[in-house]
């Protein structure tokens, strides 16, 4: 175990060394916290267009690149909050898993 500094000109160095290793560790942890986030968009994405394709093969994809239609947007997405509470669920269990 380290000594404890002998004063209080010792004790702000190393303070100041954690705070500059902190410093450096932020964006290191921000782009690992990006890419997590990237893989699971990623796999929500290909679960939805996944399960979409599989019960109907020649299901046009269309209207997910088009993106909502803004008059039906609001209560559409009211009446799915119970299935997105489902799947978002499904998710979390699934990158729970070791």
């Amino acid at each position: 175990m380290a000594e404890p500094p002998t004063s209080i000109a010792d004790a702000l160095l190393v303070l100041n060394s954690a705070s500059d290793r902190l410093r450096r560790l932020e964006p290191v942890l921000a782009g690992q916290l990006e890419a997590k986030g990237h893989q699971l968009i990623r796999m929500v994405a290909e679960h939805i267009l996944t399960c979409l394709r599989s019960h109907d093969p020649a299901i046009l994809l269309t209207p997910v690149v088009d993106g909502p239609v803004a008059e039906t947007e609001a209560a559409t997405r009211d009446s799915m909050r119970e299935i997105v509470d489902f799947v978002a669920a499904y998710f979390k269990r699934e990158t729970a898993d070791p």
